[in-house]
């Protein structure tokens, strides 16, 4: 009785949303969402819908931004109501013109048959599977996409050296007429900005530019660029350069460098395959200074595309009684294994994918057991 009365204790918060008329449901919840640390899909349907397992419906909805559901990034702009159209960044057709987002008005005047068979389909499935099962059928069935866009740009590099064509983030523009030249707070998604191009340089409207800042430098393989965000040059007025940001990864600021968005070299829907007697590299140092702590941690390689690194290649870092401690052991034993998501001339950027000891020091060895079919 007591076991009964606490599952009908969970099920009233879901009950007393469900008898919510439709409009309060609404007002109840924000158009959208910005990604935090540890944010879920799963996470975001309970807080926000009040039942986690209506997770699909967010990604249904965001799927130009969530290319993977169990995996979504710290700045991404989730929809949340169907009537924002919002997007981490704009999708680009061939021409370089941004192509026009899905008219959700459009899309809602179909009635409540699309979604009433939704609803109809989720109660089903809940019906079917546990928590733990639903997401794992999901994952199961989606084609494996081994890097995102989102991956790509957002992780950084190493300046290994080179004198890169930088331009200068100047300030907010308020409003649209107005150029400031202090910006108190870090920029917002579609906040409008000022940018300088590089010295004999020149922006196009349309171009896409990664705003980063230059951290540290890891001897001999230069200064870390950490990616704060995405802009698109929306305007030309005489020497006033305005975009509009459309992908946020961290705080956006006056005096940040500007650099022209390389493309995204889309692997597509492939799987890793193992490798034998794989490329050697060393583990450089960590992109935030900080011990690992878990996936999606960022961390540099020694070992670059002249070296055959290339995109997607995975990495497991190994220990040796040199690097644990001085600790006499001859195990060789895993510490942690990190995925290639950008690739330099000297050096690699990868995730973490799995962590078994976060003490990893600098010089770690490192091999490739896998990679992308070329």
């Amino acid at each position: 009785m007591r076991r009964l009365c606490s599952r009908l204790v969970r099920l009233a918060p879901c009950l007393a949303l469900a008898a919510l008329p439709v409009t309060a449901l609404a007002q109840a919840v924000p158009e959208t969402h910005t990604v935090r640390e540890g944010d879920t899909l799963w996470d975001l349907a309970g807080r926000y819908f009040g039942d986690p397992l209506l997770w699909p419906e967010i990604y249904r909805q965001n799927t130009m931004v969530v290319e993977d559901p169990h995996w979504i990034y710290p700045g991404e702009v989730l929809r949340l109501s169907g009537t924002a159209a919002v997007s981490a960044i704009p999708d680009v057709g061939p021409s370089g013109q941004v192509v026009d987002a899905v008219d959700m008005a459009d899309v809602q005047a179909r009635g409540d048959t699309e979604r009433g068979a939704l609803e109809s389909a989720l109660f089903q499935r809940r019906s079917r599977l546990n928590p733990d099962q639903a997401s794992l059928a999901a994952y199961q069935t989606r084609p494996p996409k081994p890097l995102s866009a989102s991956e790509f740009y957002s992780s950084g590099f190493l300046t290994e050296g080179r004198s890169l064509p930088f331009g200068k983030l100047v300030g907010p523009v308020t409003p649209k007429e107005i150029g400031a030249t202090r910006m108190p707070e870090s920029a917002q998604i579609f906040s409008e900005i000022l940018v300088d191009p590089p010295s004999g340089g020149a922006y196009q409207i349309g171009d896409s530019l990664l705003i980063v800042s230059l951290a540290r430098d890891v001897g001999g393989y230069g200064r870390i660029a950490i990616p704060a965000g995405m802009a698109r040059v929306t305007a030309i007025d005489g020497e006033r350069n305005i975009a509009e940001v459309v992908g946020v990864y961290g705080d956006i600021r006056a005096g940040q460098r500007i650099l022209l968005v390389e493309p995204f070299p889309d692997p597509g829907m492939v799987r890793p395959v193992a490798v034998e007697d794989g490329i050697r590299a060393r583990f450089l140092a960590s992109r935030d200074n900080q011990i690992m702590k878990g996936p999606l941690d960022v961390v540099f390689l020694d070992q670059g595309r002249q070296d055959g690194v290339a995109l997607g290649d995975i990495y497991e870092l190994h220990a040796t009684p040199a690097n644990r401690g001085g600790v006499e052991s001859n195990v060789d034993e895993e510490l942690a294994t990190v995925r290639v998501v950008h690739v330099g001339d000297r050096s690699a950027t990868a995730r973490v994918v799995s962590v078994n000891a976060p003490d990893i020091a600098e010089g770690t060895p490192a091999r490739q057991i896998a990679k992308l079919p070329s």
